[in-house]
C-alpha cells in the first residue's frame, strides 16, 4: 500500500474501529471511579491515546496516555487497567508492553481479533 492509499482509507478504517469498539463495549466491565487506566500506544496510537485520555478524564475516568516504549522497561504496573491501542494489533511495542504485565486488567483496541494484541489482552 502507497503512503496516500494509507492516508485515503483512515476515514473508512476509522469508522469500522468506531462500529467495533461500540459493539464490543457491552461486554465489558466498567472501571471502578477509583481506577487509574493507563491508554497505550505508539506512533498514530500513542497519539490518539494522547487525544482520549483526557476526554476520559472530562467524563470522571482517571485516564492517562503512555508511549509503550516507556513501559519496556519496567514489569512493574502502574495502573488498575491498561488499554492498548493498534489499528493493525501488531504494534510490536504495544504487544511487548502489554505481554509482559500479569495479573492486571488489560483491554485491547485493534481491528483484528486474531492479532498478537488480542492474545495478550
Amino acid at each position: 500500500m502507497l503512503f496516500t492509499d494509507g492516508i485515503a482509507a483512515q476515514p473508512d478504517v476509522l469508522a469500522r474501529s468506531a462500529k467495533s469498539i461500540r459493539d464490543a463495549l457491552h461486554d465489558l466491565p466498567l472501571p471502578a471511579l477509583r481506577d487509574v487506566i493507563a491508554l497505550v500506544g505508539i506512533g498514530a496510537s500513542e497519539h490518539a491515546a494522547a487525544s482520549a485520555a483526557p476526554v476520559w478524564r472530562d467524563h470522571g475516568l482517571r485516564a492517562f496516555a503512555v508511549p509503550a516504549s516507556q513501559m519496556q522497561k519496567t514489569a512493574m504496573p502502574f495502573a488498575d487497567l491498561y488499554v492498548g491501542l493498534s489499528e493493525s494489533g501488531r504494534s510490536a511495542e504495544t504487544v511487548a508492553a502489554l505481554g509482559q504485565l500479569s495479573g492486571t486488567r488489560r483491554v485491547g483496541l485493534t481491528n483484528f481479533a486474531d492479532s498478537p494484541l488480542a492474545a495478550v489482552v
